[in-house]
């Protein structure tokens, strides 16, 4: 599996998405990439589209850096290591990522390892689009996730995930996030998470 970036791996870009796709429309966005020679960011996010069979059975990327106590930078990375693998279904529901782990977990446990990539000399922190080379600097495993067999698609897990709420900046100041689109993220997400809640009048819990 190629390793992924983030093609609006920038403030600007990242600004310009969010931008058109709530107050204009993705087609401008797309319109004004390739009328300022931007067009290979629109090639990479096309690229980046994909049917995986299972979340259980993905690769996952931070993408972005983080602070790795007082000296260190490292991306993360989240590889499966279970021995069981989804297969495609033939008919493609709303929900069948969904229904996809939920027949995993019925029958099998699921696993990954965690893994974190240190930076190396110039491998940039600013820009997210920029893949840091794998050669140079491998993932490393610290930790194992382990996700033992359970029934998770009940309305009492659906009803608390409504009230949950994830910030890349909810972390340990040796773990701090990293980069203007951390920073983006941190903002954009606290807003979209207050709104989602007081529109759906939930409490919050994060």
């Amino acid at each position: 599996m190629n390793h992924p970036t983030m093609p609006l791996g920038t403030v600007k870009l990242f600004r310009d998405a969010v931008y058109y796709s709530i107050e204009r429309s993705p087609l401008l966005l797309s319109a004004k990439l390739v009328l300022t020679g931007q067009g290979s960011v629109l090639k990479a996010l096309k690229g980046a589209r994909s049917r995986p069979t299972s979340p259980l059975d993905l690769r996952y990327w931070s993408t972005t850096p983080y602070r790795w106590g007082d000296k260190d930078v490292v991306k993360y990375g989240l590889m499966p290591t279970s021995q069981h693998r989804s297969t495609l279904p033939a008919t493609l529901a709303d929900d069948y990522l969904s229904q996809a782990m939920q027949a995993h977990l019925d029958r099998h446990d699921a696993s990954f390892d965690f893994g974190v990539q240190l930076r190396k000399g110039t491998m940039p922190v600013e820009d997210a689009a920029v893949r840091w080379d794998e050669t140079e600097s491998p993932f490393v495993t610290v930790a194992r996730l382990h996700i033992p067999r359970q029934t998770f698609r009940t309305p009492e897990r659906d009803a608390l995930g409504e009230t949950l709420s994830f910030s890349p900046g909810h972390a340990k100041p040796a773990h701090t996030p990293l980069g203007g689109i951390n920073r983006a993220r941190v903002a954009i997400y606290q807003q979209l998470s207050a709104f989602r809640h007081q529109r759906d009048q939930r409490a919050n819990i994060a």
